[in-house]
């Protein structure tokens, strides 16, 4: 009953990570670039999940020590992001001072605690000239106990997970979420996350493609691996609607170039990305 009260009144892996995909042009944007402020006030409750030990701290500092996306993706020197650093395992959001939305794949099952990782907010490319490596300490946050986790290993293929941080953030809004129903049928989306493993990035012009089954609903979605937890918002509404957890491929092989390059879906040819519902919470909360 406590976790239930502290939802409802906060809400106002290192597995494999599941492949995506890009639909149409790839949207995919850096903090820095053209967009609404909302997105940059949203992705400011956004956070990545980083191994601990890919961190040097340095007095108030703490440094990114991981490759970047060409290196350690062995993605193509033209493709986008290349010289950024692929550090997050996965993504999650704010809904509470001190509570934490991501997938549920993202957290080892074995572990009561979120282990040797940290959660990130403004892990992020504020100005082209930024790297993305330097990290204030005041924006790491640590895993205090896990409330919720769920990742279903069939149908109805349920996955995301509840974290308390080990302080409240308190320089930054947690972001409403959708309590009850669902989506609009026509809803533009925008996503907000880590694909990859990147800083930041926002990727709009997502719309819903399937909207039947209760536990997910399937869009359009430029979502790549580690996206997974990333923020799925209602453009028109500001209303979190789920996070992206499962897609289909991300990357395919350039024969001759020997690297890999986004994968572009066609009309009709991809699925859609899966995106659970935020409302899910309160569903597995009132059934306890």
């Amino acid at each position: 009953m406590i976790l239930v009260f502290l939802i409802c009144n906060s809400f106002t892996s290192l597995f494999a990570h599941q492949q995506k995909e890009v639909y149409g042009p790839d949207n995919r944007l850096d903090l820095y670039q053209m967009m609404p402020n909302k997105f940059r006030e949203w992705a400011s409750a956004t956070a990545a999940l980083v191994i601990w030990d890919h961190l040097a701290i340095y007095q108030d500092q703490a440094y990114l020590q991981s490759s970047n996306l060409q290196t350690s993706m062995k993605v193509c020197a033209d493709e986008k992001f290349v010289d950024q650093p692929s550090a997050a395992t996965c993504s999650g959001f704010l809904v509470a001072p001190d509570l934490i939305v991501t997938a549920g794949h993202c957290l080892n099952p074995v572990e009561k605690s979120c282990g040797r990782r940290a959660w990130i907010f403004d892990f992020a490319l504020l100005s082209p000239k930024e790297t993305g490596r330097r990290i204030p300490l005041k924006n790491i946050y640590f895993c205090q106990e896990i409330l919720l986790r769920i990742k279903d290993q069939g149908p109805p293929w349920n996955d995301l997970a509840l974290i308390r941080l080990n302080r409240k953030v308190e320089d930054r809004l947690p972001l409403p979420v959708r309590h009850q129903g669902i989506i609009p049928d026509d809803a533009d989306l925008v996503m907000i996350g880590n694909p990859s493993g990147l800083p930041t990035k926002v990727a709009a012009s997502g719309k819903v493609m399937d909207n039947t089954n209760n536990i997910f609903f399937k869009a359009s979605l430029d979502a790549f691996g580690r996206n997974s937890g990333s923020a799925v918002i209602d453009v028109n509404t500001g209303l979190v609607e789920g996070l992206l957890v499962r897609g289909s491929k991300d990357y395919q092989v350039d024969p001759k170039m020997n690297c890999l390059r986004p994968y572009f879906c066609q009309e009709g040819e991809c699925q859609g990305a899966e995106v659970t519902r935020i409302s899910n919470f309160f569903k597995e909360q009132s059934n306890r």
